[in-house]
Order: C-alpha cells, then structure tokens, then sequence
C-alpha cells in the first residue's frame, strides 16, 4: 500500500509557489498518541506543567532504567531497558504532570494501547502492565497474556480499550487518566540484574490515519503556502548555493505495523538529469539538494553548531559532496555529507539517498548508517530544507519542477 503527498513548486524569476496542507497543530485526539517513540508524536518529557502533554517518567521502586542504542529495536534508534536493582518490589510509570494531573484519553476508547516487550528471563514472563484512572484505580493485566514470551525476541502487545473482560476500561474511565503506562513485577520473584526491555508505547485509534507535510518560514515558524529564496528578491546569478526561507515539516499519524516504510523526496521531471528546477525551453537546470533535520536551523549548541550554509566539493573525478559550510569553513575538512543531491524518479540509485525518514528515524548525512532517533521532549517533526544552486541562471527564464514527498509502506 502506498500514500502519497505530492509537493509540486514552481519558480518564477527566482520567486517559487509551494502549496501544501498544514500539519496537526496538538496531540491530544491524534490517531496515534506516542508515549514513548520516536516515530510518533504525544507526550513530552520534562516540560511545563502548562504544556497539555507533559509527562514524567517515575521510578518507585526496584528498577534502574537506561536508555540503549544497541540494534535491533522495533523502532526508531533507542529503547528503555528496566532492570531490577532490589529484591524487594519493582514498578515504574508514565505520570501526567500536566496542569490538571490527568489526561483525556476518551477518544481512544475503541482503539488500542501498543507496545513492545522483550526478555530472555523466564521470570519476565509473569510481569504485569496497566494504566492508572484518576487517583487509585490501577488497571493491570498480564504479559504472558497478550502474547509475551521471554525468549529474547521482540514481541508486540496490543490491548483492546474497549475490552470487556476489565470493567475499569470504560469511556469515562479513559478520560481521567493519571499513568498513561505501567510496569511492575507483580508476583515474579526477583533477581538483581534481570531485565526487560520495552519501546513504542503508543495509544491508537485505528489502523487509518495520515501522513501530512507543512510548510513554514525559517525565520518565525509561520505557515505558509510559497517557497522563496532571499525573502522572495531576485538572488544573484553567482550565489551558488542558497538554502530556501522555508522548511518542510512532516507529520506522520498512522500506525505502521510493518517495519519496513520511509519517507522518501525526488522529482518528477521525466528523465534523467534533470532533477532540478527546469527551464522547459532551455533544457536549463538549477540544481536541488535537501537536508533532514530534528532541530530548526541554524542551531547551535555548545560545539553543535548546524547551519544552512550549503559547501560542495569534489570527493573524485566523477562525485562532487554537499557539506555544512557554516559548521566546516575549509573545505578540506569537510567529511560528513549533510545534504544530499535531488534525485529524480527515473533515476536508478543502489544507496537510498532519498530517504528522509524511516523506522530508524531521520537520515542526517549520506555517510553510511547515518540515520538518527527524533527527539520526543520537543515533538517529531522531521524537517527537510531546500537548496538550489544559483549559479549561471539565465534570466527571465521559469524555471520550475515538482517535488513529491512520499510516504510508503509495504
């Protein structure tokens, strides 16, 4: 199955028309509620009691959690590992720590609680998990009930909301929810250094759902319906490269059971080598580039520093890099290709320098394996910027193109 978002640009004296949707603007009542995921927005960790999805993540007793980048992980580039540090007692929890102490978590009634779950200690097995209504009611239920087994694989636990073998599990109840997760050994005996393993917490409505790209200004966030490049003025014809006053955001809202999906950006201009903005007439190309990213640029950070200044450099006699200049004056220093060239769809390529984002989380540079997990406290949305190179433009030429940003699964 295939969903596609097409985002067709059109240059006009360097001026460009960019139409697109607006992407969800809250999380609360969104398709997919993620607790703890990188591929899915919801809860944020450690913000203002005023921000309506603030969260915490309690330890009460028993568990030491760390936060692994060891592969494979069902999603994203991370997981939570609990691992028992005492033999008395272990339990941990999702805590709202939003202004009203609660969430609203109604319109998720007929929908599920998802998760994964992995251990290879047999005393794992008799773990429970659950969800907290209001200030006592504790709902808990079996693993080993929802299909768990602690033979070291990851397994993938889906709870009914509606269910009616817990009369606790109501529409009223859910919209009083104080621990969106919970985990305790129940019963198990414990044994120091025994461990489980969990990652994707999501609350989901239905296996529908969206997948939505935005377009705002780099400047203030606004929304917007045009890509421009120097606030919409003529740029000058040996600029070389520039970076676009806008970024892309996307926005995915549907449950993907299936590992294997992407996101991927191209054009569509029919042939070979001409993924670019085209002057039809001329057979004119500027050249594209794009660059993914989880924080609005520029930013910088101590001695993270990321810009929009796009560098090029022969790598070889046949392969010209794209690099940050702003971050890697010299170009002689320059080893890691943060924007990529634009590919077009008839072109054949053996690495996938297309891809934006995918179950491993945003591709940030072409080295190999260079793809990271989206930062959850701020909110996913993955950013992709633009860039073309203005260099030998012939003027009063429309130069124009369609870009397609696609999200798919199989």
């Amino acid at each position: 199955m295939r969903i596609y978002r097409t985002l067709p640009t059109l240059i006009v004296f360097l001026i460009g028309l960019f139409a697109v949707p607006s992407v969800f603007s809250s999380n609360i009542g969104r398709n997919v509620y993620g607790i703890l995921s990188e591929t899915y927005n919801g809860t944020k960790y450690g913000m203002p009691a005023t921000d309506a999805d603030a969260v915490s993540m309690d330890v009460w007793n028993g568990f030491a959690v760390t936060e692994r980048t060891d592969s494979p992980f069902p999603e994203g580039s991370k997981y939570n590992r609990f691992t028992i540090n005492n033999t008395s007692w272990a339990g941990s929890g999702f805590a709202c720590t939003n202004t009203a102490g609660y969430k609203d978590m109604s319109s998720y009634y007929d929908g599920y609680l998802k998760f994964y779950a992995r251990s290879s200690n047999s005393a794992v097995a008799s773990y429970q998990f659950g969800i907290k209504i209001g200030a006592g009611t504790e709902v808990w239920l079996n693993l080993s009930s929802y299909g768990f087994s602690a033979n070291g694989s990851w397994h993938e636990i889906t709870v009914p909301l509606n269910t009616t073998t817990n009369a606790n599990l109501t529409s009223v109840n859910l919209a009083n929810i104080t621990q969106l997760f919970m985990l305790r050994n129940n019963t198990a005996p414990l044994t120091l250094g025994d461990s489980i393993d969990i990652d994707n917490i999501v609350w989901v409505k239905s296996t529908a759902g969206t997948f939505a790209a935005g377009l705002k200004k780099i400047s203030n966030d606004v929304s917007v319906t045009t890509i421009t490049w120097n606030n919409g003025s003529n740029v000058s014809t040996n600029a070389g490269w520039v970076a676009s006053d806008q970024y892309i955001e996307l926005d995915l809202d549907m449950y993907v059971t299936n590992t294997v999906w992407n996101v991927r950006i191209y054009t569509e201009n029919g042939a070979i080598n001409r993924n670019g903005l085209m002057s039809p007439s001329l057979n004119h190309k500027i050249p594209l580039c794009w660059r993914a990213s989880d924080f609005k640029l520029p930013y910088s950070n101590g001695s993270d520093v990321r810009t929009l200044t796009i560098g090029e450099i022969a790598v070889s006699s046949v392969t010209a890099k794209l690099y940050d200049a702003g971050a890697v004056p010299n170009p002689n220093d320059a080893d890691y290709w943060c924007w990529f060239w634009m590919i077009d769809k008839t072109e054949n390529h053996t690495e996938d320098y297309n891809i934006v984002w995918d179950n491993r989380g945003f591709q940030g540079a072409e080295n190999t394996g260079s793809f990271y997990g989206l930062n959850q406290t701020l909110g996913i949305y993955p950013r992709i910027y633009i860039g073309a190179k203005f260099l030998n433009v012939v003027g009063g030429q429309t130069y124009s193109a369609t870009i397609t940003a696609e999200f798919a699964y199989e």
